[in-house]
């Protein structure tokens, strides 16, 4: 019987964009008559459980890819946003890769009619939203839904993919 242990990792790049988009972790102000308001989406590496292409049920885990924290100098209201810009493949699915291999899986957060692709908005895909009403300071976990679907046979070893992040954020 042929079992995979494999490692998975995700690496979360994050890109924010407020007028103009940059990549790297930074810090997003709006200054407006109530004050200053900021928000920082923080990056998170995730390591999936081990897959093994013989169980009969997907693998499926929801880990914390990131964290969205804000910070107002008086109580505002602050509406964020996060899509995910990382192309997928036919079928919503995304590709982690160990070399030459690749073990499909899809990414997902909760929508109108229940897990939905998370993605940039367009063509059935949903992105992170919230409205904060009167916030001074919060942080929320961005915790998608990875499914792992079963029988996929390749090869053991480390398997790896990039999450590409954008951030919008509007603040009075």
């Amino acid at each position: 019987m042929y079992t995979l242990n494999s490692l998975t990792r995700f690496a979360v790049a994050l890109k924010h964009t407020l007028n103009k988009s940059m990549v790297a972790a930074a810090l997003l102000g709006s200054l407006g008559a109530a004050g200053a308001t900021s928000c920082i989406l923080s990056a998170n590496d995730v390591a999936l459980p081990t897959y093994y292409w013989t169980t009969p049920t997907a693998l499926i885990y929801a880990p914390t890819v990131a964290t969205l924290a804000c910070t107002a100098e008086t109580p505002s209201d602050v509406n964020v946003s996060v899509s995910l810009d990382t192309p997928s493949e036919s079928g919503g699915m995304h590709s982690l890769t160990s070399g030459l291999e690749h073990l499909l899986y899809r990414i997902s957060l909760p929508g109108m009619q229940g897990l939905q692709p998370w993605g940039n908005g367009q063509a059935g895909s949903v992105v992170f939203e919230r409205s904060l009403s009167n916030m001074t300071s919060t942080s929320l976990n961005i915790t998608p839904t990875l499914e792992v679907p079963p029988g996929q046979r390749v090869r053991g070893g480390n398997y790896g993919a990039t999450l590409n992040l954008t951030m919008n954020m509007l603040a009075p």
